[in-house]
């Protein structure tokens, strides 16, 4: 079977049949949704401008008895220093992205990342792969072309497929 790949990166793959995450695969016919979440976490440089400020403060606190001058211009750089950090956080904040996928049997998968191009791809593909038509997969371990049969098998004129067992329980041969 010569299977389209509309989707890899790492352990990640999708195909019009199935979508695999690491270990667990999924058929596409038991996903029930997918959707992206984006969620702002905490800049380090924000984070390090906003500490930068309290230090400062602390300084001019602390200090305006023994080091008056510097404790002057440290009491102006500490609310300069906190405004910065916090402008910083509102306009750069570091942005997490989340795909959840959910299936028909309440299992969910969520893949993280901080790049949303990529799982904004990975979320077009698994719905492309929806549109597409449906695919048998016998099993999903591995993608692999399957070699043609020995000739001898093809000569006997006799060939019992799993749709033939399934139809003929009764007279399949056990």
């Amino acid at each position: 079977m010569d299977t389209q790949i509309l989707y890899r990166v790492n352990d990640i793959l999708v195909t019009p049949a199935m979508a695999r995450f690491g270990p667990v695969s999924y058929q596409m016919a038991g996903i029930s949704s997918v959707a992206v979440f984006h969620h702002q976490k905490l800049n380090p440089i924000a984070v390090t401008t906003v500490l930068a400020a309290v230090a400062l403060a602390a300084f001019a606190y602390l200090g305006r008895e023994q080091y008056p001058d510097e404790s002057f211009w440290s009491m102006i750089a500490a609310p300069v220093a906190l405004i910065l950090g916090l402008a910083w956080q509102r306009f750069r904040p570091v942005l997490e992205y989340r795909l959840v996928m959910k299936t028909a049997g309440h299992e969910t998968e969520t893949v993280t990342t901080s790049d949303g191009a990529q799982v904004l791809e990975l979320r077009q593909a698994i719905e492309n792969a929806f549109h597409m038509p449906r695919v048998h997969v016998e099993h999903v371990d591995t993608i692999r072309v399957e070699p043609p049969e020995p000739p001898e098998r093809r000569d006997q004129g006799l060939h019992i497929t799993r749709d033939w067992v399934v139809a003929n329980a009764d007279l399949a041969p056990r």
